[in-house]
């Protein structure tokens, strides 16, 4: 079961500026810059994000949303309610829960968030997933998985 297009929580790209962008657009926007993208040797992600990672990837899988809270701002928390998180875990667990190899592809600013993507390589043989991974500070505020 493929997750293309799953997007999971993108709450401040659309109240991170002075003038929130209209959802259409700021969706319009992140599917551009994702894409825009060029895949160049970026390393790895420092250790705390690194870490921010792995706790949303395992809530996610783990239906945990507890977990998964505990990791991001008020925003994300008020958007990403248990039943979400339930829907997503539920769609993602089939293609991400026999393992997967995760690579880091690197990261950008954005509108005052520190940008970090992943490739996820599942050992099911499924297509890739990328993961969007917005920081502001040490929490995450925006999560995307594609």
């Amino acid at each position: 079961m493929p997750c293309t297009g799953v997007v999971f929580a993108w709450a401040s790209l659309m109240n991170a500026s002075p003038s929130p962008l209209p959802r259409g657009l700021a969706a319009l926007l992140l599917a551009a810059s994702c894409a825009a993208w060029s895949q160049a040797p970026a390393g790895s992600a420092p250790a705390a994000v690194q870490s921010s990672f792995e706790t949303l990837i395992r809530a996610t899988l783990d239906n945990d949303p507890t977990r998964f809270h505990a990791a991001c701002h008020e925003e994300i928390r008020s958007a990403v309610t248990p039943e979400k998180l339930s829907g997503v875990s539920h769609t993602v667990k089939p293609v991400l829960g026999d393992g997967y190899q995760t690579q880091y592809l690197g990261s950008y600013r954005k509108t005052g968030m520190d940008v970090h993507l992943f490739r996820l390589d599942p050992r099911a043989g499924e297509d890739d997933v990328l993961v969007v991974l917005a920081m502001r500070g040490a929490k995450c505020a925006g999560f995307l998985l594609q």
